[in-house]
């Protein structure tokens, strides 16, 4: 984990020195959209489950040639809960686990990573556009029962993917339509977004 730190540190240094020097190249933005959370639970029986969630992401990158970019970017990749009362159940991983009490649990995830970028060029306004990545994400599972709560926080590395389309409305502005998908250890979030990118010059 020190060591993904440690690059994304002198990745964005890099960045940074290099913009100082001259824009060309670089450029930033943001995505928002909705998430589905595999959280692994099944056969809920009476409890309800909320695997769908909305994200937003920011990210900051640098074109290396016409079609190679790379990206560092930060995302809140939002939340999945389980409510259940007193006798429902619930399973995860085969075994089948009981509410003896009113509660909520709530998983919520942020990431920050790195990722290159491909484009495949359509025309000189449009291109499609294949990612891949790792990701340094922290998970907060919060459980709550009545105005009681407690919480714990997990954290790790892991890859990701995505892939879109863009379309520039100008030298400067592009939207963003795309797909991303995170691994967090057991759990994979899929992120289905939009947004708008700046290209600074």
């Amino acid at each position: 984990m020190k060591i993904f730190f440690i690059s994304a540190i002198l990745f964005f240094t890099t960045l940074s020195s290099s913009f100082s020097a001259k824009a060309d190249g670089f450029y930033g933005g943001f995505l928002t959209g909705s998430t589905n959370i595999d959280s692994g639970v099944t056969a809920v029986n009476g409890a309800t489950l909320d695997e769908d969630g909305s994200a937003s992401s920011f990210f900051f990158g640098k074109k290396i040639n016409e079609n190679l970019s790379i990206e560092g970017f930060y995302s809140d990749l939002g939340e999945a809960s389980l409510a259940g009362d007193n006798g429902d159940t619930f399973v995860v991983d085969g075994i089948t686990y009981q509410f003896n009490t009113s509660a909520t649990i709530a998983v919520s995830s942020t990431t920050l990573g790195l990722a290159a970028k491909y484009d495949f060029e359509i025309n000189e306004k449009s291109n499609f556009f294949v990612k891949a990545g790792f990701h340094n994400w922290e998970t907060e599972l919060k459980v709550s029962v009545g105005t009681a709560s407690a919480s714990v926080t997990t954290d790790g590395s892991d890859t990701m993917y995505g892939l879109g389309a863009e379309y520039k409305l100008n030298e400067q502005f592009s939207l963003i339509a795309g797909y991303d998908n995170y691994t967090l250890d057991s759990e994979v979030i899929s992120f289905l977004n939009v947004g708008a990118k700046f290209h600074f010059k």
